[in-house]
């Protein structure tokens, strides 16, 4: 997660991260909170995988993203098959 918030602080996109996390960063004032007034329903952290949607996906990357989603019974969700 630290890696997503150092991307944020450059300037390449928002995300939803933990307040321990993000804290120290903020005091400093680099990043700019898009929705103060929100707060997630859940207290589950979840699980993100961030890779290339470059083909090829390398097999044993998409073993890894596939594992979690099969054990906890979640849908996967492939943004890449959302374009037409």
């Amino acid at each position: 997660m630290r890696v997503l918030a150092q991307a944020c602080v450059a300037g390449l996109g928002i995300a939803l991260l933990p307040q321990l996390i993000v804290k120290p960063i903020i005091a400093q004032g680099k990043p700019v909170r898009v929705l103060p007034t929100y707060r997630r329903a859940s207290t589950d952290l979840g699980l993100q995988l961030v890779y290339t949607s470059r083909p090829p996906v390398p097999p044993a990357v998409a073993v890894f993203a596939e594992f979690p989603l099969e054990t906890r019974g979640e849908a996967v969700t492939n943004p890449s098959q959302n374009h037409a």
